[in-house]
């Protein structure tokens, strides 16, 4: 009855542990929807709302150079460029009730989105998240310094690439529905 007893200890303990190791480590599991995104980030203040989105982006991250996700399973399955990802970002915050738009870079190199409740403002990039009480700054400081990572295409390629200009133009088509 000791040893049955000992082990049933033993297993509650693992148990836990192995529990409480995954709560630390911040294992997030892959959402299966945006509405699934939408509940888990919903009701939070702006910055707290951009951490969770980041999370959960982080979840199915990738950057692919030669995607153009239409909707949630090509962006989750395939990913796609700093511009889908900040479209992907305005469209949640948007769901969430905040101000949210994409902001290029000086040169148009990059995108990346920003989250506002109106006096707090966050920059969600891709798998990064900057927040400021002064937006104006925290957005003329990351364009600033703003190093242009060799993996990114350039405006000028994204321009002469015609599977980009189509999507580009479906993508504005379909930009009062959002990527479901």
């Amino acid at each position: 009855m000791k040893i049955k007893t000992l082990i049933i200890i033993g297993i509650v303990v693992m148990g836990f542990i192995i529990f409480s190791i995954t709560q630390l480590s911040g294992n997030k599991q892959t959402p299966n929807s945006i509405q699934e995104i939408i509940d888990d980030c919903q009701g939070l203040e702006v910055e707290e709302t951009a951490k969770c989105l980041s999370v959960n982006v982080k979840t199915f991250f990738i950057y692919n150079k030669t995607n153009y996700p239409q909707n949630f399973g090509e962006i989750k399955t395939h990913g796609g460029l700093c511009n889908d990802w900040s479209k992907f970002y305005v469209n949640l915050s948007q769901s969430l009730g905040y101000e949210s738009e994409i902001i290029t870079t000086k040169e148009e190199t990059h995108a990346f989105a920003i989250i506002s409740d109106g006096l707090k403002g966050c920059i969600l990039d891709m798998k990064k998240v900057s927040c400021s009480n002064n937006i104006s700054e925290l957005v003329e400081d990351f364009i600033e310094n703003y190093v242009e990572d060799p993996n990114h295409w350039t405006a000028e390629d994204l321009r002469n690439n015609t599977a980009y200009r189509e999507a580009l133009a479906q993508e504005t088509k379909d930009l009062q529905g959002g990527i479901n």
